[in-house]
């Protein structure tokens, strides 16, 4: 196998893709709705992931509910394409930890 080979190889079973500026947020939600994501800038993705498998994190707008959100479990990463100048806010029904990563593409 040649290193262009590998090279496919390796992004082909790739789970991330990662551009020059990658960040990375840690954010505290509970039961108000949390600011997670504030995209002012062009449209990018978003990872978001949790680690507490009792809980779900709800996603939405500014009035997010549990009832109105889109529920995130801590099985697998959700991953989130922010259109430009969006905002994400979160809710859960406990204190819950949330990792976000700005894949800055």
């Amino acid at each position: 196998m040649n290193k262009h080979q590998e090279h496919a190889l390796l992004t082909a079973t790739a789970d991330f893709v990662v551009g020059k500026s990658l960040i990375t947020l840690h954010k505290t939600v509970d039961i108000s709705p949390v600011l997670l994501i504030d995209n002012n800038t062009y449209q990018k993705p978003y990872v978001i992931k949790i680690i507490n498998p009792e809980t779900y994190l709800y996603i939405g707008n500014q009035d997010v509910t549990i009832q109105s959100g889109f529920p995130v479990s801590s099985e697998n990463p959700t991953v989130v394409l922010m259109l430009e100048n969006t905002r994400l806010y979160g809710i859960a029904l406990t204190t819950l930890d949330v990792y976000i990563l700005d894949m800055g593409l």
